[in-house]
């Protein structure tokens, strides 16, 4: 729990929720990581079970390089003022951005209900329990993805955060409101904490390129007491620096794995990311040849893309730049594109792990390729339970149709059965290939 807002004027621990219900048309889940691994990370990089893990992501419509921003007042008023100094960073030392949650109140509350938390947090902070000039956090995301300004002057100046523990220096904080310790930020906090991580690291010149670090010397925490030597990545969650499990096992991967490539990505735009890739995989004389048009933008508004000869690359600031090409792209195209079912694609077309076929993930299901099968869409709680079975190596094997509907309900035939899904129950019911 993060202490800073272990306070009064919280909601009962008993309003918590857990991670967002699987619907149908929801992600697929991977086993044994909370489902996080949006980003195409590297296979393991979450650890074990992550190969293809991934889960709800942070929503592209939200993701912009310029985040409104709701000024202190919103939330303040004339009530709330500022109780005593409150230094700024020199020019050039913010160094690096760091990541809270608040814990309490939970995840329960409504949109109606920030501005009274707001003010019930500052009263903690300001009050006898912490004794500081002001709301601690410098930026607050709210699980609806609005952003608001904490500590009065952030909007304009690098102001230096508070921390219980003591604060170690040179960084701006943006705090989830919220308790991730076992449920993972909504879609619309993560495309607004990326947001405002991308706007906090032009503003101050922050490298968030995945394996950056800066080095200084600490100004004291409790993890890190003062003149000691501190080396971190430049996006980094509240316990690097603090004895604390803030910002939450579930928001913290995110914190490590997913946001500075997110933010960088933003950043950098969709024309650099998708020229990257394309020559990272061989340019023109590689796997997707000469480009045929130049950087288009895609029906929805949100994401961009690039056709060439054998293939495509499509962007988004969620979801960065990945490849489609072939078979599986075909597949994904006859299913409406980014707008079907399965959306944008957040891997490249990899190798299945039993060297048979192919596949590409995509925000709201896969496709997956054999000889033998063709390609084929796989989602939702038939994707799911496929997926706890083991994937392709399971008994069912490779998809061999898409989903179909059936008489109350949806259903998909592979290659050792068929798997129906019941719209009344929402179970899934397997048949073996007779």
């Amino acid at each position: 729990m993060c202490n800073d807002c272990d306070g009064p004027d919280r909601l009962p621990a008993t309003a918590r929720t857990g991670s967002p219900a699987l619907t149908r048309r929801g992600l697929l889940k991977g086993l044994g990581v909370g489902g996080l691994g949006l980003f195409a990370l590297a296979d393991g990089a979450l650890g074990p079970g992550a190969r293809r893990a991934y889960a709800d992501g942070p929503d592209p419509r939200l993701i912009t390089a310029t985040p409104r921003i709701l000024p202190r007042s919103t939330w303040a008023g004339s009530t709330c003022p500022v109780r005593g100094p409150l230094p700024v960073e020199l020019p050039g030392d913010v160094k690096f951005l760091l990541v809270h949650h608040t814990a309490e109140p939970g995840n329960d509350y409504t949109g109606s209900q920030v501005p009274d938390l707001m003010r019930g947090m500052y009263r903690y902070h300001v009050g006898p329990a912490k004794g500081w000039s002001d709301l601690a956090y410098n930026f607050v995301v709210d699980r609806y993805g609005g952003i608001w300004e904490g500590r009065a002057g952030s909007l304009t100046a690098p102001v230096i955060p508070g921390a219980t523990g003591g604060t170690q220096g040179f960084d701006q904080l943006g705090c989830f409101l919220g308790d991730h310790a076992t449920a993972v930020p909504t879609p619309q906090a993560q495309a607004s904490m990326i947001s405002l991580l991308a706007w906090l690291a032009r503003r101050y010149g922050v490298d968030t390129t995945p394996g950056a670090t800066v080095s200084f010397l600490s100004r004291g925490s409790n993890r890190l007491p003062a003149g000691s030597r501190v080396t971190t990545p430049t996006i980094e969650g509240h316990r690097a620096m603090s004895l604390t499990t803030c910002p939450g096992d579930a928001a913290y991967p995110l914190v490590r794995d997913v946001f500075p490539a997110a933010v960088t990505l933003l950043n950098a735009g969709a024309a650099t990311a998708i020229g990257q890739l394309h020559l990272s995989l061989g340019g023109d004389g590689g796997l997707l040849g000469p480009a045929r048009t130049g950087v288009l933008g895609t029906p929805d508004g949100v994401g961009r893309y690039v056709h060439y000869r054998d293939g495509s690359i499509y962007w988004t600031p969620g979801t960065g730049a990945h490849e489609v090409h072939g078979s599986i792209a075909a597949t994904w195209a006859a299913l409406g594109w980014e707008t079907g079912p399965l959306g944008y694609p957040v891997t490249d077309e990899r190798t299945a792990p039993d060297g048979r076929g192919r596949y590409n993930h995509f925000r709201g299901g896969s496709v997956y390729w054999s000889p033998a099968t063709g390609a084929h869409e796989v989602r939702g709680s038939i994707g799911a339970t496929w997926s706890s079975l083991g994937w392709e190596r399971s008994w069912l094997g490779y998809p061999t149709s898409n989903e179909y509907a059936v008489p109350a309900g949806r259903a998909q035939d592979f290659e050792g059965g068929r798997a129906t899904w019941s719209a009344g129950t929402g179970a899934v019911v397997l048949t073996k290939r007779g």
